[in-house]
């Protein structure tokens, strides 16, 4: 869906999927990148021609086939492999352009495609803040329809791991990074994932486990909350919503979440009486009832 609501009485909090379209990089991106594949000689002109089908893409010409052909999609998965930190930008960009066409991410899912899963392998632990961002930026793109992100929260084999594994693994380490540009960032992948939580497979203890415990440490984290509080209050009750894992409401009792969220509630409670704008007003009001909203749900499933 590409919008939901959280409602509240005859008040409602939309809430969007965050995807990420740079305009004018195609030229650029494939200038840079045929220096640093193909006059360098890692790739052959072949190989190079193959990875050039993506123009259509990018392009979106009408004639373009639905599908990337196997050919291409070996040589970009190559080049994940070829490029190294200085170089992978031009090649993120393409893919991250091409994370925003409906076809390609079916068909990638369809196929069983690596090509996202081994950047996030690769990248995962990477302390460059530019690369981290792209590849954000390209789950978030990834994660804006139903069923990519179901593939990326299967159990399908990755080396010695699985997608759901590495994946989760990349979110909540960005979520938890000291990096504040990496963690709003990964704050709008965890939005675009939690938009799909009723549509996704409910009975991941694991998976549930780690998220709600890495949501609740960002309540607590008072610079993080000032620029990114909605994303994190929905994301949870999103999170936490008629949650039927068994774990779920001891994990919050040990976090004693009730005087979390209390806490939030009185600094809203602080803000809005010096408040004089009125829609700005509404606005915290709005998140202090989903405050209400998150401690009623906490009881809902205990």
């Amino acid at each position: 869906k590409p919008c939901i609501k959280i409602n509240m009485q005859d008040r409602a909090i939309p809430l969007e999927h965050n995807i990420f379209n740079q305009a004018n990089v195609l030229d650029n991106a494939i200038k840079n990148l045929k220096i640093s594949l193909l006059t360098s000689n890692k790739v052959e002109q072949n190989e190079w021609d193959s990875l050039m089908e993506i123009e259509d893409y990018l392009n979106d010409k009408p004639d373009s086939t639905p599908i990337l052909s196997d050919k291409c999609a070996d040589i970009i998965k190559k080049s994940i492999d070829l490029l190294d930190d200085n170089e992978i930008i031009p090649l993120l960009e393409l893919i991250n352009k091409l994370s925003l066409n409906s076809k390609i991410k079916a068909s990638f899912v369809t196929r069983k495609d690596k090509i996202i899963i081994k950047l996030v392998e690769k990248y995962s632990d990477n302390k460059k803040t530019e690369i981290q961002t792209f590849l954000l930026k390209i789950l978030c793109n990834w994660c804006n329809e139903l069923e990519p992100v179901r593939y990326l929260l299967s159990d399908i084999p990755y080396e010695n791991n699985n997608n759901k594994s590495l994946f989760i693994n990349y979110l909540t380490n960005s979520l938890l990074s000291e990096n504040e540009e990496i963690v709003i960032m990964a704050l709008k992948l965890l939005n675009n994932i939690s938009l799909f939580k009723l549509y996704i497979n409910i009975d991941d203890e694991e998976r549930d486990i780690n998220i709600i415990s890495s949501i609740v440490q960002l309540l607590q984290n008072k610079e993080i909350l000032k620029t990114s509080v909605t994303t994190i209050l929905s994301s949870f009750y999103l999170n936490i919503f008629e949650n039927q894992q068994s774990s779920i409401p001891e994990l919050l009792n040990v976090f004693d979440i009730k005087s979390i969220i209390n806490n939030i509630i009185k600094s809203f409670d602080e803000e809005i009486k010096s408040i004089k704008d009125v829609n700005i007003k509404k606005e915290k009001e709005l998140l202090r009832d989903l405050c209400f909203r998150i401690i009623a749900m906490v009881d809902y499933i205990q």
